[in-house]
């Protein structure tokens, strides 16, 4: 039987976590079970209160609720991996939403190619028509020069098969920034990426990050954390020098643009 085990970490999401379970519920996916893990990462709303109340009107709806001490978003993912049963994992953020046939055409495509290990999509209304000057199709091969240069999905869009947590391990905790970006170039060391170019998935774009230290000091912190990964991949032979000078020196320019333009 396939399973696909959903994560959503979660902290003080009181407004948005309903819909976030509600867009899992709702997928068009059948033929397996969905396995919902909600891990609340130290909340002091009522996000605990919704979930559980959330499970009892939808008792068949499978739904474990973790509880942990606050420890940031790559221990509450990390945490709900070790209880995820499923062939194939998926993330979502508590305040995204999975659109209802997300689920059904990740799967469907990795089933029709089966050399597929990790499946991303596009987000919000983005179709991409080139990537890096080149016309892309459906299907976008993802490679860390490519990636470093321009990230081609978020999170709550991933869908992959367990090999590549059995075989890469969890998120690292110790990167509060680009900790996702750092698990996708680790991803990509060992299994085949690709980009499912179909929007799958709404963003909430909220001001969260302008809060606890400053917008500024967010997007520095961001941009060290990209750095990072950018020399991860180079020290990991992922990429050669020349690529290493070049992502890095672009995406501190990028950096540079979000900066001046910020609010």
């Amino acid at each position: 039987m396939t399973i696909v085990s959903c994560i959503i970490p979660m902290y003080n999401s009181s407004k948005t976590i309903i819909r976030a379970l509600d867009s899992i519920r709702k997928q068009t996916y059948q033929g397996g079970v969905l396995q919902i893990i909600v891990i609340d990462d130290g909340s002091t709303d009522n996000s605990i209160d919704l979930v559980q109340n959330f499970k009892r009107t939808y008792s068949t709806v499978d739904i474990t609720l973790l509880k942990k001490e606050n420890g940031g978003v790559s221990s509450a993912r990390n945490e709900g991996l070790k209880y995820a049963k499923g062939n194939y994992i998926a993330f979502l953020d508590s305040d995204d939403i999975w659109l209802n046939n997300k689920i059904k055409l990740q799967l469907d495509t990795i089933i029709e190619n089966p050399n597929i290990d990790l499946l991303g999509s596009t987000f919000d209304d983005i179709t991409l028509t080139k990537v890096l000057g080149r016309k892309v199709g459906k299907l976008i091969p993802l490679k860390p020069f490519g990636y470093a240069i321009k990230t081609q999905f978020v999170t709550s869009t991933v869908f992959f098969k367990r090999e590549v947590y059995d075989k890469i391990g969890g998120l690292n905790e110790n990167m509060k920034y680009s900790e996702d970006m750092n698990y996708w170039f680790r991803a990509m060391e060992f299994f085949n990426c690709y980009l499912l170019n179909i929007p799958l998935v709404v963003m909430e774009h909220n001001n969260n990050m302008k809060y606890g230290g400053g917008l500024s000091n967010k997007l520095w912190e961001m941009e060290k954390g990209e750095l990072l990964n950018i020399k991860y991949i180079y020290n990991n032979e992922q990429i050669n020098f020349g690529q290493y000078i070049f992502a890095s020196l672009f995406s501190f320019l990028k950096f540079i643009k979000r900066w001046a333009f910020r609010k």
